[in-house]
């Protein structure tokens, strides 16, 4: 139980990191393809998959903490 709990806690983080990369790639893009979206746009999208990652990332980090603090 306590390795299943600490093995989902690293697969919410990976998406929480892919969730933060895809912002990213989000704010380069519209950097590349025009300036002015980058600074008018609307960032909707990015906002919110940057929240979605912090999210999973602190979900991940709490079950694998959990998962340290249990007796086995």
């Amino acid at each position: 139980m306590k390795k299943i709990i600490r093995i989902s806690g690293y697969i919410l983080m990976a998406i929480g990191t892919i969730c933060l990369f895809g912002a990213l790639f989000i704010v380069i893009g519209a950097a590349i393809w025009n300036i002015n979206l980058l600074i008018y746009g609307d960032h909707t999208l990015t906002i919110a998959l940057i929240l979605i990652a912090a999210c999973l990332d602190a979900l991940g980090f709490m079950l694998r903490w959990i998962s340290g603090k249990m007796e086995d």
